[in-house]
């Protein structure tokens, strides 16, 4: 309707079951804001692609019956990654708006980069109990990888960092973050995690990422704060390693720093990436893993089996110097792989060394597993 400028192209659309789409911005907006959008939105005929037939229409505020079902929220562990803008595709759009009027149709998107950005949000189908029994607070990526067998070095650089920082900008951290306060003395305390490539043929093990993981109990601002300290972060220096790290922005590359490969679900094998320090002294038995599971705030697996060896490819095979701390007594430890009756979801991690990031787990298939391949325009 209303389009002759420019050729028709039959073809297959496809309609939401729900063709209503609500967008909700918890913002502060002037009236004559919100009454030039409303101008602005009802000259909108035609959205997307496909060029679909739409009505649009800006309220404020938005009227519960719109939102009642719940919404999308951005969360590192959700299940659905989103398209979104980033800093700097207003400019490119701009620009090709400027040459559509100028040049008309023979202006095209290909003559255009892709504007890709995904992120991951949470589904009104996924509840809140399914996000897992703690939160990632942050996900960070590095400029450049680094050894697996630098893990425990890279992790206390982390967690040093991310100290210092909330020193600087809030003041004390909180005992959850560093562990020295008596009230905190138990199992569930900040884990500082290194995200190795691990688990595929071509693995390598080396860390590709970082992460800031958080008991479920941790109250919000807690919370909120060790996210900004941790994505203030920007170079991590010591004991021989000098490293740029920056916050993840939905890039699917390296697949080893993707939120994904560690959050998802439907995996009822997980196979230690880093050894595993065991909590105990004794025979390594099956009701001995459970009560790590307890710990870790998982539910007892159905079996294991463990080795001094990695079990996936990439896993790293430390020597007892790059696990025990050197003022502390040394400890035995071994890689584990554990089934579970239901898919857990992750980031999984087992040990004693867990929040220095040993005994992270990698998710087992039963098949021969790649790694997600992308296009060059992704």
């Amino acid at each position: 309707v209303a389009r002759a400028g420019v050729p028709v192209h039959p073809g297959v659309r496809v309609s939401p079951k729900n063709p209503r789409v609500v967008y909700v911005y918890e913002a502060e907006v002037a009236p004559e804001t919100v009454e030039a959008l409303q101008r602005r939105a009802a000259r909108i005929g035609y959205l997307g692609a496909a060029d679909s037939p739409v009505r649009v229409r800006v309220s404020a505020p938005a009227p519960n019956s719109l939102v009642e079902d719940g919404g999308f929220v951005p969360d590192p562990d959700g299940d659905l990654p989103i398209g979104v803008p980033r800093p700097g595709h207003t400019r490119v759009w701009d620009s090709l708006y400027e040459s559509w009027c100028e040049r008309g149709v023979d202006v095209a998107r290909s003559h255009y980069p892709a504007l890709r950005h995904q992120v991951t949000y949470r589904s009104p189908s996924q509840s809140v109990k399914d996000v897992g029994l703690g939160v990632v607070a942050v996900w960070l990526q590095l400029r450049t990888s680094v050894s697996g067998r630098r893990v425990t070095a890279l992790t206390s650089l982390f967690k040093r960092s991310v100290l210092a920082q909330h020193e600087r900008i809030y003041g004390e951290p909180a005992a959850v973050l560093h562990g020295h306060s008596d009230a905190q003395r138990g199992y569930e305390l900040a884990r500082y995690l290194a995200l190795p490539d691990a688990g595929f043929a071509h693995s390598r093990g080396r860390i590709h990422g970082l992460a800031l993981w958080l008991p479920a109990e941790t109250d919000a601002e807690t919370v909120r704060r060790a996210q900004a300290a941790a994505r203030s972060i920007r170079q991590l220096r010591g004991g021989g390693l000098r490293v740029d790290v920056y916050p993840w922005a939905g890039e699917k590359r390296p697949w080893a720093a993707h939120p994904a490969r560690w959050t998802r679900d439907g995996s009822v094998r997980w196979a230690t990436a880093f050894p595993a320090i065991h909590e105990r002294h004794g025979p390594l038995t099956l009701a001995e893993v459970s009560r790590w599971c307890a710990h870790a705030g998982l539910p007892e697996p159905l079996a294991f089996r463990a080795d001094r060896h990695p079990f996936v490819h990439g896993a790293v095979d430390l020597v007892p110097a790059e696990v025990n701390r050197p003022d502390r007594p040394g400890r035995p430890y071994s890689h584990i792989e554990l089934v579970f009756g239901d898919p857990i979801r992750g980031p999984v991690v087992i040990g004693a060394g867990r929040q220095r990031g040993l005994g992270l787990c990698v998710p087992v298939s039963d098949e021969a597993e790649e790694r997600p391949q992308e296009s060059e325009d992704d």
